[in-house]
């Protein structure tokens, strides 16, 4: 008996197989525009770098997400958003969405927890890399600073910013040039005073890898 429900199940079988037809998919594409998602992070267009003092609090503004392909836009949540203001540092509240393509996009603010008990510094001034390069440091902002080459060692300059936080210094990640690397970032402390300051990024790692990078003022 199991022998002939198995041949008229098979015959059932080829009776459907035959009355259907298989659509091959293996030669369908779709070409699409290359095109990312816009994330804007609700507050100042400065609010990319905060800075909140160790024991305040701190209230994360939230971003928008606008769909580069539909127009639609929504309020969008982080992906991470732990900022312990009891502890000083500098904290990464990140945003990110794809849109129907799959094509991705990031938006980050860094919070900056600092020590008030400690006055800021301006680090401003011309200093010089183990190498010998001289670069120069800008004071943007009462703790945040810029460097027209902070990396020091390629034919093109690497323009990164940085901030003292009070017990410490810090690079948030930062994007270069892709065929030097992706991103970049890491610790960093000062030593010395005014004039003679020392500031050792003994943290920078680009993609990951150590790059430590020590500035002396001249």
């Amino acid at each position: 008996m199991k022998t002939k429900i198995f041949y008229i199940s098979a015959i059932m079988m080829a009776v459907v197989s035959s009355s259907c037809k298989k659509v091959s998919t293996d030669d369908i594409s779709k070409t699409v525009t290359v095109s990312y998602p816009t994330i804007n992070l609700k507050g100042n267009a400065s609010d990319s770098i905060v800075f909140v003092p160790q024991g305040g609090t701190y209230s994360e503004a939230g971003a928008t997400l606008i769909d580069d392909i539909t127009g639609a836009s929504s309020d969008l949540s982080p992906v991470n958003d732990v900022v312990d203001v009891s502890t000083t540092g500098v904290y990464a509240v990140s945003y990110s969405a794809s849109n129907s393509n799959g094509f991705e996009t990031t938006k980050t603010r860094y919070v900056v927890v600092y020590n008030p008990s400690i006055s800021p510094e301006d680090f401003t001034g011309t200093y010089a890399h183990l190498n010998g390069r001289i670069v120069n440091v800008t004071q943007l902002s009462p703790r945040l600073f810029s460097c027209d080459d902070l990396y020091g060692t390629f034919n093109i300059p690497i323009p990164l910013y940085f901030v003292d936080y009070g017990d410490g210094l810090y690079i948030p990640q930062q994007r270069i040039d892709p065929s030097l690397g992706t991103a970049v970032d890491g610790a960093g402390e000062k030593t010395g005073v005014a004039g003679s300051y020392v500031l050792d990024f003994y943290g920078l790692t680009r993609d990951g890898l150590p790059r430590p990078r020590t500035l002396t003022e001249q």
